[in-house]
């Protein structure tokens, strides 16, 4: 079941890019992991070669399959990451691979509530009725 929230999950992930076998290709022939990204040649992870395989950058891709994205000490010693699920790809990507974290990149959002408050605020969100639009 998926939940389109701030917590969101698919059968156990964040988001479709941190499957595996994820890869997003591009008219240009360009593979990225993430649709929420420029498609830039930055953020290009790889290409498609002439006979139709993904060619990736091993510079860039170095490492992503190692471990989970959650697999730091920040990470794991946080009461909600059975919640939360850590970084997605993108974040770990562009922010966490070559550094290591130091703090949640959510601290100000969840880290400082108490799972009591947290249940109780998600709770709020899901059950929150939108307001009614008026039509001119």
């Amino acid at each position: 079941m998926a939940f389109n929230s701030t917590y969101n999950f698919f059968r156990g992930i964040l988001c479709y890019a941190d499957r595996i076998n994820y890869a997003h290709i591009n008219y240009d022939g360009n593979v990225y992991r993430c649709t929420a990204n420029d498609y830039t040649a930055d953020n290009a992870l790889g290409y498609v070669d002439d006979a139709g395989n993904i060619v990736w950058d091993e510079a860039k891709t170095n490492g992503w399959s190692d471990k989970a994205f959650f697999d730091n000490p920040v990470c794991l010693s946080c009461k909600l990451l059975p919640l939360c699920g850590g970084p997605c790809f993108n974040k770990w990507w562009h922010s966490f691979r070559n550094n290591p974290l130091k703090e949640c990149p959510l601290k100000g959002f969840k880290s400082d509530m108490d799972l009591e408050t947290f249940v109780r605020e998600y709770y709020d969100y899901k059950t929150r009725i939108p307001p009614k639009r008026s039509v001119d």
